[in-house]
C-alpha cells in the first residue's frame, strides 16, 4: 500500500498519492498504519507548502507515536523539530 503510494509521489502524482495514503481508521487491520499515514502525508504538504495541514498531519503522527519503542523516538523527535520550525514560519 505505502509502496504504490510513495512511487505516485515520487512520480509527481501527489492527489493520487495522498488518496493511498489515507486510512480508514475504522479499519482494524489498518490501526498500526494509521501513524505513517500521518507522518507521509505531513511530509508531502510540508512539501507543497502547506503548513497548516502539515502541522495537522504531523500532529497526528507524534500524538500516535508519542510513546513509540526507544528506538523510534528519534523519528518522533525530528517530526517535532518539522513542527517547531513550521510554527515559527507562520
Amino acid at each position: 500500500m505505502f509502496l504504490r503510494a510513495r512511487a505516485l509521489h515520487r512520480l509527481g502524482r501527489i492527489d493520487d498519492a495522498l488518496r493511498e495514503y489515507t486510512l480508514n481508521a475504522s479499519d482494524f487491520l489498518t490501526i498500526p498504519l494509521l501513524g505513517p499515514s500521518h507522518y507521509y502525508r505531513g511530509e508531502i504538504y510540508e512539501e507543497l507548502g502547506d503548513r497548516e495541514k502539515a502541522l495537522w498531519h504531523y500532529g497526528a503522527f507524534v500524538q500516535l507515536w508519542k510513546d513509540a519503542d526507544p528506538e523510534y523516538q528519534s523519528v518522533v523527535q525530528d517530526v517535532k523539530e518539522r513542527m517547531a520550525l513550521l510554527s515559527a514560519e507562520g
